[in-house]
């Protein structure tokens, strides 16, 4: 698990108002409700899934590669397409400008493009670097983007620049609801309230997801 260092829990206000420009980071602190799950949140599986499974990440954190490259497709193939399993993915970008960017513009995706952003997503992670280490500005998530099908990138671009205070409020939000239940790192998997911390294996996860649903 990758967690927040204390330096960066100090200097938060500064990091946020850095990223997301005129954005104004005090009023964003006082927006966020604390829930499991918010409605704009990028999310796969049937409304109507008995178990709820929300992960809170950084497109930049390598736990979180590991969790999207050998967890994810596991649970989506026994879970979320039986129909058994709603995932809801929260952002808890924290690791520098390239996780804001890429948190704006999944934005823009999963508004424009619901049904792209799974594999959108694995993609992103797929081709992710060393933390800020050159994948993950703008022009490289662009181009990424265009290997994706079904993806227009210039109408992703351009609703990003348009809603990316709205998208920046949301981001801070997801962010917030998690200090505000103690997570302090990522990924941090939730599932119907039990928060699963130090091991996030397809393994462990179904036990627990198989508990719920006997519930």
């Amino acid at each position: 698990m990758h967690k927040v260092s204390s330096a960066f829990a100090r200097f938060r206000p500064q990091f946020v108002a850095k990223f997301f420009g005129a954005v104004a980071f005090a009023f964003l602190l006082q927006i966020a409700p604390v829930t499991a799950s918010g409605s704009s949140d990028p999310q796969i599986g049937s409304p109507a899934a008995k178990a709820i499974l929300v992960v809170w990440f950084d497109y930049q954190c390598p736990y979180c590669k590991l969790f999207w490259r050998d967890t994810l497709p596991r649970l989506n193939d026994g879970y979320v397409r039986r129909g058994k399993l709603r995932v809801v993915f929260r952002d808890f970008q924290f690791l520098g400008q390239d996780s804001a960017t890429a948190a704006l513009f999944a934005r823009a995706v999963w508004e424009l493009y619901p049904a792209r952003f799974y594999d959108w997503s694995r993609a992103m992670f797929g081709a992710q670097d060393q933390e800020n280490g050159g994948f993950g500005n703008l022009a490289s998530i662009q181009e990424l983007t265009r290997h994706v099908p079904g993806i227009d990138v210039a109408r992703v671009s351009a609703r990003m620049k348009e809603k990316s205070q709205q998208y920046a409020e949301e981001i801070v939000s997801d962010y917030n609801d998690a200090l505000a239940m103690g997570i302090n790192g990522t990924p941090t998997v939730v599932v119907n309230g039990s928060a699963v911390t130090g091991s996030e294996s397809y393994d462990d996860l179904a036990k627990l997801i198989d508990r719920k649903l006997k519930q």
